[in-house]
């Protein structure tokens, strides 16, 4: 008989996809991110980066736009 060989999959750099996705990473948290009322500056960002996000159709490709709009949006309050 052969012994079949799993092969492991490559694993993402952690640090390079939080930077390049901060729509997806909201995204991920979106179903608690409604019950939140108040937070961190950071956590607003975040809630507001996903909503234009959404606005947008949920078209990827635009998450950094989506987070400075949303960081300048939040910071100058």
């Amino acid at each position: 008989m052969a012994e079949s060989k799993v092969r492991k999959q490559p694993q993402k750099n952690n640090a390079i996809a939080s930077k390049r996705a901060p729509a997806q990473v909201a995204a991920m948290s979106a179903a608690g991110s409604s019950q939140e009322t108040s937070g961190t500056p950071h956590d607003s960002i975040r809630r507001r980066a996903y909503e234009l996000f959404e606005v947008r159709g949920k078209a990827h490709g635009l998450d950094q736009q989506d987070w400075h709009r949303a960081e300048r949006e939040i910071l100058n309050r």
